[in-house]
């Protein structure tokens, strides 16, 4: 009865540290296969964002920021109009100057025909490859 006793404590002990050993390999093998990343994504790009629009009094000059995570966004376009009511006037005339920063901020300076004053409404349009990628409505 004793030699049987011990010959079922055994099976039973290796039993157990059978599956434990099983346990822990199927949890290692988890947790190894979830902490690696996926190689089969898609980078995707989203466009250029107006960070920022600051009014230069003195020179009738509108300073852009626009934030762009791929540096070279394309030929663009930076469009200004005021809205009367139901009607739009442009009065951008012309970008001055564009320097592009390393940290992907791109800074702009469009002249403007017009004085901005604080009884209109402001729209501005950000075209990036003859597609209007945003629009920005503001007030003085």
């Amino acid at each position: 009865m004793k030699l049987l006793s011990r010959g079922l404590t055994k099976i039973t002990a290796s039993v157990v540290l059978l599956m434990i050993v099983i346990t822990t390999s199927i949890l290692t093998w988890t947790l190894i296969t979830t902490a690696t990343p996926n190689t089969n994504h898609i980078i995707t790009h989203q466009p250029p964002k107006i960070e920022s629009v600051m009014y230069n009094e003195q020179n009738n000059e509108l300073i852009i920021s626009i934030r762009s995570n791929n540096y070279n966004i394309g030929q663009y376009q930076i469009l200004v109009y005021r809205t009367n009511g139901k009607m739009l006037e442009e009065v951008s005339i012309d970008i001055v100057t564009s320097e592009i920063l390393d940290t992907g901020l791109i800074v702009v300076i469009v002249k403007l025909n017009r004085e901005i004053t604080m009884c209109n409404e402001y729209i501005l349009q950000l075209i990036v490859n003859k597609e209007v990628v945003r629009k920005y409505i503001f007030r003085l």
